[in-house]
C-alpha cells in the first residue's frame, strides 16, 4: 500500500493524527505528485474520526520554521501545495532536512502540520496500485453514489484515457472502479473529488470494521 513514516510517541490531547498522501507517479510523470492530502484525526478515547482534505492547488501556504521559510520573502510556499514534495526532493533539497524521498515526505508532513496547526503522528503514502490492491483484497467495496459521475477523459492506470460513467445508487466497486470514483475530477472540481475520497475512506473503514466484528463473533476468517 505504501510507507508509514513516523514513530508513535504519544498522542497530543488524546488525538492521533494520520496524514494520508495519495501519490500519483504514472509513466507520463518524472516524479511523484501528492494529489491527495487528507489529515485523519482519531479521538483515542471515543474512536470518533474527523477528516480534513487539503486542495492540491492551494498557494501561499505557510511554511514550517526552518531554512525553507527563511528563504521565502512571505514565509510561505508560493507554488501549488502538491509541489512541496518535488521542491524538497529535486529543486531545493538544501532547504529541507533529509535526502531524497524521505526529505520530500517530511517536507509535506511539516507543511501540512504548520497549515493545520496539528502535530502529525504518522504518514501513510499510497500509490494508485495500493488503493486498487486494498479494495480488491477486501472483495470490493459497497458505495452509495449520491451524484452520477461522467468523465470523458479519465486516466485509467491500465487502459489510459477512457470514458468513465458511474450511476447513482448503491454500487459495488472493484479496486479500479473505487480508484476511479475517488480520483476523477474532470466533471466537477478538486473539492468534489475530496468529498468522494472521504466517502470512500469511510466506506472502507465501515467494511473493515464489519469484517473484524464477524471474525470476533466466530465467523470463518482468512
Amino acid at each position: 500500500l505504501g510507507v508509514l513514516f513516523g514513530a508513535l510517541q504519544g498522542f497530543f490531547g488524546g488525538k492521533f493524527d494520520l496524514l494520508l498522501l495519495g501519490s500519483d507517479a504514472g509513466t507520463d510523470r518524472w516524479s511523484r505528485r501528492m494529489d491527495v492530502m487528507l489529515l485523519v484525526e482519531v479521538d483515542v478515547a471515543t474512536g470518533r474520526v474527523a477528516m480534513f482534505g487539503f486542495p492540491r492547488n492551494m498557494v501561499n501556504v505557510p511554511l514550517p520554521p526552518g531554512a525553507a521559510r527563511n528563504a521565502s520573502p512571505c514565509g510561505c510556499f508560493t507554488k501549488l501545495l502538491n509541489e512541496v514534495y518535488t521542491d524538497a526532493t529535486f529543486y531545493y533539497p538544501q532547504l529541507w532536512p533529509g535526502e531524497g524521498s524521505v526529505s520530500g515526505i517530511a517536507a509535506v508532513r511539516a507543511t501540512i502540520s504548520e497549515l493545520a496547526q496539528r502535530p502529525i503522528d504518522a504518514v501513510l503514502v499510497a500509490d494508485l496500485w495500493g488503493v486498487i490492491k486494498v479494495v480488491d483484497a477486501m472483495g470490493g467495496i459497497d458505495m452509495n453514489v449520491t451524484e452520477a459521475i461522467y468523465d470523458r477523459n479519465y486516466p485509467d492506470p491500465v487502459l489510459g484515457s477512457i470514458e468513465l460513467r458511474i450511476r447513482t445508487g448503491l454500487q459495488h466497486f472493484d479496486g479500479r472502479l473505487a480508484l476511479a470514483y475517488a480520483r476523477s475530477r474532470h466533471q466537477d472540481s478538486d473539492y468534489g473529488r475530496m468529498r468522494r475520497q472521504q466517502a470512500l475512506l469511510l466506506a472502507i473503514r465501515d467494511q473493515l470494521f464489519g469484517i473484524v466484528e464477524a471474525c470476533w463473533r466466530g465467523a470463518a476468517c482468512i
